[in-house]
């Protein structure tokens, strides 16, 4: 660092130019980027938000527009949406305008807490017995239904000798059920059956009853005198 002698006798400007020497360059883009990257977190307060926006805003070298720049980030970075909705509805919302809007509604929140009464503890003990038992009872509903879907009346559910297929089976399990007689030729018992037209008597060339029954799946010729 050099200095003419002109310098050397002139406070003010050996005072910049150490400034300029010490301190390091500054970022416009990036400082403003941060400002305006700047919102309001939950639970904070609106004045520790708003010192933070003046600290950042100082450093970003807006000029005669830093108010109205200000005004807008608060605008945006709220975190409750009632109170920005309420600034843009105002038409000729100045800075300060706005700082007040903001103080007076984090005012009123804060006295509508105070009003209104906290649950005690026996309260919140009461709630959380309540739904427990609520879903305990919701909880033996369903088992009991899962029991009696899992053990169904036999009675009801077996049929023994069946009337289409003579064995014994679930309802509405029948084997003959898509089965084709060899007796009759019907669809939907066996030939053994009693739905079966009685073992289908057939008259023979000498006179005598001749009944054609199925017996194990095995076609015979039974004569009767």
């Amino acid at each position: 660092m050099h200095f003419t002698d002109e310098e050397l006798n002139q406070f003010e400007i050996l005072k910049e130019r150490f400034k300029e020497h010490c301190e390091p360059k500054k970022n416009t883009t990036v400082l403003r980027y941060i400002f305006n990257s700047q919102d309001q977190k939950r639970d904070e307060k609106f004045d520790y938000f708003l010192t933070d926006l003046r600290r950042l805003i100082t450093d970003c070298d807006y000029g005669p527009l830093q108010d109205s720049l200000l005004k807008d980030r608060i605008v945006c970075g709220l975190y409750e949406g009632t109170v920005r909705e309420k600034l843009l509805q105002e038409s000729d919302l100045s800075l300060e305008k706005c700082i007040n809007i903001c103080r007076v509604n984090e005012l009123s929140a804060e006295q509508v807490k105070t009003l209104k009464p906290e649950p005690t503890q026996s309260v919140i003990v009461d709630r959380i017995r309540k739904g427990k038992s609520t879903r305990a009872n919701g909880e033996q509903r369903s088992a009991g239904n899962r029991c009696h879907d899992r053990q169904p009346d036999r009675a009801v559910q077996e049929i023994s000798d069946c009337y289409f297929c003579t064995y014994k089976h679930g309802k509405g399990r029948c084997p003959a059920f898509s089965a084709k007689c060899h007796v009759c030729g019907q669809t939907g018992h066996f030939a053994k059956s009693k739905k079966c037209a009685r073992e289908q008597k057939t008259q023979s060339k000498y006179g005598k009853s001749v009944r054609e029954v199925e017996v194990d799946d095995t076609r015979c010729l039974t004569l009767t005198f």
